[in-house]
């Protein structure tokens, strides 16, 4: 493969600082070389490549590209400049310009590890309207790089949470969070007719493998919820509706 261009290892470092650079964002230079080649399928040969300088000095073009990448986030103002020596980290805006480049993705349709075209590399998988139901991502929840999108994915299949709204509007004849009963209908009118978001309640994380999903594998959640669920220490649904409820009753009785 054609060693990428200036304008895909842009948004490529940017993604991989904030999925696989752990609660700092933050990775050590000499390791972001080989992992970005490793995410664009670059040959041995192909990372070795050098160039000729002025100065008669040769360097690799792979690694001259990186930090061609790593200069753009740089003056983008998306690198935290007081990072320890050889240490490149996420600034709080590069967190934020991150986050959305990788919702950007996800809402496209890419079905991969790897979260943009450019991260896919030569296998990549784009599939036009795969995500049609994605509503939100919190990616302050990260359960590692690939897992955390591939646990996402799986429970985003659209023709199966399609099918659980359908199932649940059948028996109730409406869509309320099971947390904590908010019914986005009655609060928002039409605009808020048959918006839910599915919680897959397997822990699809632990596995790399594909897992069948099933209707009573989803639960409907709102957004706040999905959230709560999501955030450290993992919750169940029963015991964030516990949680819920049990904060509400010490309210009325006050």
């Amino acid at each position: 493969m054609a060693i990428p261009t200036d304008k895909e290892l842009v948004p490529a470092l940017l993604e991989l600082l904030l999925l696989n650079g752990g609660p700092k964002h933050e990775l050590k230079s000499s390791a972001t070389y080989d992992r970005l080649a490793e995410r664009f399928g670059l040959s041995e040969q192909e990372r070795i490549v050098t160039r000729p300088f002025k100065d008669g000095r040769y360097e690799p073009l792979w690694n001259n590209r990186v930090q061609w990448a790593r200069n753009e986030l740089r003056k983008s103002g998306f690198l935290d400049l007081e990072a320890g020596h050889g240490a490149w980290r996420l600034s709080s805006a590069g967190v934020v310009a991150a986050q959305a480049r990788v919702k950007e993705a996800l809402s496209a349709g890419v079905e991969q590890p790897s979260l943009s075209p450019a991260l896919a590399g030569p296998e990549r998988d784009v599939r036009p309207g795969s995500l049609t139901d994605v509503e939100e991502l919190n990616i302050s929840v990260r359960e590692g790089g690939r897992r955390l999108i591939t646990h996402f994915r799986r429970e985003r299949v659209p023709a199966v949470v399609k099918a659980k709204k359908k199932q649940v509007l059948a028996l109730t004849g409406k869509l309320c969070c099971e947390a904590c009963d908010l019914d986005f209908r009655e609060v928002y009118g039409e605009r808020g007719a048959e918006f839910c978001e599915a919680h897959h309640t397997r822990p699809l994380s632990d596995t790399d493998r594909e897992v069948e999903t099933r209707l009573e594998d989803l639960a409907l959640l709102c957004s706040n919820c999905h959230r709560m669920i999501h955030r450290r220490p993992y919750l169940s649904v029963e015991e964030l509706r516990s949680l819920v409820f049990g904060r509400r009753m010490k309210g009325d009785g006050a």
